[in-house]
């Protein structure tokens, strides 16, 4: 699972920050949305960062837009 996630020690060393919600503001403000596992752990796929480093924007920081029905449409 840590191929597909940063470690913690990789996390504090991008956010130089150890408390978990701490680095969670940290990536909230520069764009890129984190996941917490059920231990409260802060997880970042190394897609999104590399991704983010790069300049383009992780696709799952896009925001979708909701569905909205057309209900004139329907009869």
């Amino acid at each position: 699972m840590s191929a597909l996630f940063l470690t913690n020690a990789e996390m504090a060393e991008l956010t130089g920050l150890s408390q978990s919600s701490a680095q969670e503001r940290w990536l909230l403000a520069r764009g890129l949305r984190a996941s917490r596992n059920r231990a409260g752990r802060v997880m970042l796929t190394r897609d999104a960062l590399v991704q983010w480093q790069s300049g383009r924007v992780p696709a799952q920081n896009l925001i979708q837009q909701p569905v909205t029905p057309k209900w004139d449409s329907v009869k």
